[in-house]
């Protein structure tokens, strides 16, 4: 169908009109459409969570300062860990479909497929391994 280049097409005319080298950003176009299928899981669950009305500390980051100063994040959310296995799962389902010469699929799930898992497994390597500078804790009540 037709509707399948919209959103490709749209970031494609946007950087022929600004830049006279468009043809260099096409690649960057290709990962900005993959992490942008990546981020349907964080998406979705804010959407949940503003439809739900639930309560959440927004944590800001600071803009100048404060670099010595390091901690663990806190972070019990599972999103990270359903990203990976939603990867995983495109990737079984990449396989099925080269295996069977199902062509016109796999450009879809390779977006798919990269966008959850370099999401989900970037997301959990912070968690483990990166300390941040220290943030401020923000909600509503106190903004």
């Amino acid at each position: 169908t037709i509707g399948i280049f919209g959103y490709p097409l749209l970031y494609i005319l946007s950087q022929k009109r600004l830049y006279p080298d468009y043809l260099k950003r096409l690649p960057y176009i290709l990962c900005v459409i993959s992490f942008s299928m990546g981020l349907s899981v964080s998406n979705t669950k804010a959407m949940f969570e503003a439809f739900l009305k639930r309560k959440n500390n927004f944590t800001r980051t600071p803009k100048t300062g404060g670099a010595n100063q390091s901690y663990r994040t806190e972070s019990k959310s599972l999103v990270p860990i359903i990203e990976v296995l939603l990867g995983l799962y495109m990737l079984v389902a990449l396989i099925y479909v080269v295996f069977n010469n199902q062509i016109i699929l796999i450009p879809f799930l390779l977006f798919y497929t990269l966008g959850f898992l370099n999401l989900g497994f970037s997301s959990i390597r912070d968690e483990i391994l990166t300390y941040r500078p220290q943030e401020a804790l923000c909600s509503r009540e106190n903004s």
